[in-house]
């Protein structure tokens, strides 16, 4: 992407160029803290900063990036204008359980919000789609309001043909100096024009690279969550889960806010490893592993967001001293600005003789976190195995998970919540659950574990 990452390819760890970048770049920085001027803060730290010498070990990584709590407080941060589109599935199950009247208030509600210099478009998809408001300047949209209230359910769901129609129109007034986001709504599974998954997500992707992020919700218990998840995260954008029709208004109204509050665009973390250093597991919704080189999409971050990553690392056998383990640089961009941010982190642990002394340096907070994660991680695999039919397999994993967790060497609150969170589910595996609850229950557990690297 950068000179930085070319020359890093050739040589793992420049520690000159690393140096003279953190000189250029950074506000004060402590032992894995780093800081950019407009407030942007990438944490990288080891649930135990010590190893055992000449010794395989394993270690967890953990990775967070934190923004400002407020736009005030960074006077580098200005509001950016918005060009949004909102594609909105009107299928005739939208007509149920007052889903389109819901979201249609959740439009009006996003439109009084909008401020002068930004434009709006409203697209509707069933059969076919159709552009009901082309994105223009909010200031002349005197009847969309009108137009909003005259949506009406029926027919099948073609959402390829409304994502279609919500890219072309933002690419009538593509900007890159404002935010371009798509706000994709639907309650059902894609059933007409393209519905593969990946090839959707190339677009999708693909747009991305245009300057067109995409936010997904998914409304009720019967549209295709793993279609709708991968979409907001090669869109760059969220995926929201919206349980409840009546709770439409809240949450795109809290979608809004982020929007118009995001800080960084396109945050991206790239671990680069000893030579000698396997990853094992990792934690994060979106990344790809080639060789030493670890790299996750964290997406766009508003004010007072966060992305909390695991990493499970084999470490290299390496003699005493203080060592090199790698890298973590991140990149991103701010809102309005064609330059890239990056800031690099070095990793290190320090290898001795330490036997049973090695504990007292773990970071316990680390450890609980981890297995947090995991436990979710169980949970959302045993989703995945009884959506498919695979009863015996689902309870099997959530036994073992459970074992996991009360052999942990921590306890607190939060390895407390997940026992009982694994319990109740699986007791709700073991009963005969009527279909509205147990699909309920299988979208909360998948999407909670999307939600969790924002913890």
């Amino acid at each position: 992407m950068n000179l930085l990452r070319r020359w890093t390819q050739k040589t793992p760890f420049p520690p000159l160029l690393f140096f003279a970048t953190l000189a250029l770049m950074l506000v004060p920085v402590q032992r894995g803290y780093a800081t950019a001027a407009d407030g942007l803060q990438l944490q990288a730290r080891f649930d135990n900063p010590q190893a055992e010498a000449n010794t395989k070990g394993e270690r967890v990584l953990e990775l967070l990036v934190t923004t400002p709590k407020h736009l005030s407080s960074q006077p580098a941060l200005a509001r950016i204008p918005l060009n949004i589109a909102l594609v909105i599935d009107t299928s005739g199950s939208m007509g149920q359980e007052g889903k389109l009247e819901t979201v249609k208030s959740a439009a009006h509600n996003i439109l009084d919000k909008l401020q002068p210099g930004d434009r709006f478009a409203l697209i509707t998809y069933n059969s076919y789609a159709t552009v009901h408001i082309p994105l223009e300047p909010v200031e002349s949209l005197r009847h969309a309001h009108r137009l909003i209230d005259a949506l009406r359910p029926g027919g099948n769901t073609h959402l390829s043909a409304g994502l279609r129609h919500g890219y072309r129109q933002l690419h009538r007034h593509l900007d890159t100096s404002v935010i371009n986001r798509i706000f994709l709504l639907s309650d059902g599974l894609a059933n007409m024009g393209e519905t593969n998954p990946r090839r959707l997500g190339d677009w999708v992707e693909m747009e991305q690279h245009n300057g067109i992020s995409l936010s997904t919700f998914g409304v009720g218990l019967d549209f295709n969550e793993t279609l709708m998840a991968e979409l907001s995260e090669r869109g760059r954008g969220m995926y929201y889960f919206i349980d409840e029709p009546a709770r439409s208004k809240e949450i795109l109204a809290q979608a809004f806010r982020a929007t118009r509050e995001i800080v960084a665009k396109d945050v991206e973390l790239e671990v680069q490893l000893h030579p000698a250093a396997v990853v094992r597991e990792v934690y994060a919704n979106s990344y790809q592993i080639h060789g030493n080189t670890l790299t996750i999409q964290a997406g766009d971050l508003s004010v007072g967001e966060r992305r909390r990553i695991h990493i499970r690392i084999a470490t290299p056998v390496l003699d005493k001293g203080d060592q090199n383990i790698g890298q973590v640089r991140m990149e991103y961009q701010q809102p309005g600005q064609a330059t890239a941010i990056s800031q690099t982190l070095p990793m290190s642990l320090r290898y001795g003789t330490f036997g049973q002394a090695i504990e007292k340096a773990r970071d316990w907070t680390i450890t609980e976190r981890t297995k947090v994660f995991e436990a979710h991680y169980a949970r959302d695999k045993a989703a995945q195995i009884y959506d498919k039919g695979d009863v015996t397999s689902a309870k099997r994993i959530l036994h073992k998970s459970l074992q996991n967790l009360r052999n942990a060497k921590v306890h607190g609150k939060r390895i407390s919540k997940e026992l009982e969170e694994t319990s109740t589910y699986l007791h709700a595996l073991e009963q005969q659950l009527d279909r509205k609850e147990r699909k309920k229950s299988q979208k909360a557990v998948k999407y909670k574990k999307y939600l969790l690297e924002g913890c």
